[in-house]
């Protein structure tokens, strides 16, 4: 539940949170979701670290002046994100956050039907 759909709860969770009364949890929802983007952009940016780099060697190759069969060589290959790359220190931070974004969330919605 990571990623997109982990910060778009918790941010509706904050949302509901705060239209309820509740700013304190409210915030803590905010500052949830904005841990989860900060840590998936983390992950993310280490994931196509690969493909980052492949296109920056390309564009030195082409710059360095290198016959365009080399850089036809080098198109051909074709590198894939990799996210075994993030460390796990954030990625088990982002778990965490999606998780307790997740509890606002639910807290939320029984606050919203209780109400």
């Amino acid at each position: 539940m990571g990623g997109w759909i982990g910060i778009a709860t918790t941010v509706i969770g904050a949302a509901l949170l705060f239209s309820l009364g509740h700013p304190w949890f409210g915030g803590a929802a905010l500052g949830i979701a904005v841990l989860q983007f900060w840590s998936f952009g983390i992950m993310h940016n280490y994931a196509y670290e690969p493909v980052a780099r492949h296109m920056r060697a390309l564009d030195e190759l082409r710059k360095d002046g290198f016959p365009e069969a080399d850089a036809k060589m080098l198109e051909a290959i074709k590198p894939e994100p990799n996210p075994m790359l993030a460390p796990n220190w954030v990625t088990v931070l982002n778990l965490l956050a999606t998780l307790v974004g997740a509890g606002l969330f639910v807290v939320a919605l029984v606050l919203w039907v209780m109400k």
